[in-house]
């Protein structure tokens, strides 16, 4: 499988079905810091994740926290959108 983006669609981020594929555009050329979930990439490539890893989950936590896309590095797997 590839890596792809998922936007957040509201609800509990911590639920697969709260996400939906992006197709075509590149997330992070628009959300970037904030206090409020826009993206998660994931090792899927259905319309909605079967599941969300436990460290991506531990990175929506620390985003969420911390108000910074996670992790820390150049890699990033959750971004943020303004509140």
């Amino acid at each position: 499988m590839a890596e792809n983006w998922f936007a957040y669609t509201g609800g509990d981020v911590f639920y697969a079905g709260n996400y939906r594929l992006i197709d075509g555009i590149d997330p992070t050329t628009i959300c970037t810091i904030g206090c409020v979930i826009c993206a998660i990439k994931l090792d899927d490539n259905s319309d909605f994740p079967a599941s969300i890893p436990g460290s991506v989950k531990q990175y929506l936590l620390n985003a969420l926290v911390t108000r910074v896309p996670q992790p820390d590095f150049p890699n990033k797997f959750v971004i943020l959108k303004p509140c």
